[in-house]
């Protein structure tokens, strides 16, 4: 064919712009190609050396010892975007404890997502937990 056309949803890290996103995309395509901006929008990032992530954290290590508790990228949307627009510091805090045998990553976002009852009341407990060193 005389011409293609691919729509391409990328991701901005933290730490990246959308400028240098596209030119990491012009890299890897080469030139002679356009690129053409749809939506765009610069990346959401929160701090995580504050006292209110240190609550998270004791929270969650308190009822669970072996916890390690870490900042992660989430590659899908949240309505943090939103919220920061706002001032608002978004933490996509979800505490689960899910068994060893557990393989989540067939159960996320299929037609049988489900997680065991006994992993909601741990979250239940550690969002407790964060409530009450939060508003005491």
């Amino acid at each position: 064919p005389s011409s293609a056309e691919v729509i391409v949803d990328g991701r901005i890290l933290p730490g990246q712009t959308i400028q240098s996103f596209l030119q990491e995309v012009q890299k890897l395509i080469g030139q002679g190609f356009e690129i053409e901006i749809l939506q765009a929008e610069e990346p959401n990032q929160t701090d995580f050396d504050n006292d209110f992530f240190n609550t998270l954290k004791t929270s969650l290590v308190a009822l669970d010892p072996q916890a390690i508790p870490v900042p992660f990228l989430i590659p899908g949307f949240t309505d943090a975007k939103h919220y920061a627009k706002l001032g608002i510091k978004c933490y996509g805090f979800a505490p689960t404890k899910l068994p060893a045998d557990l393989n989540f990553g067939e159960l996320y976002h299929g037609h049988n997502e489900r997680i065991p009852v006994t992993a909601i009341e741990f979250g239940v407990k550690t969002l407790w937990e964060v409530i009450l060193k939060t508003c005491v």
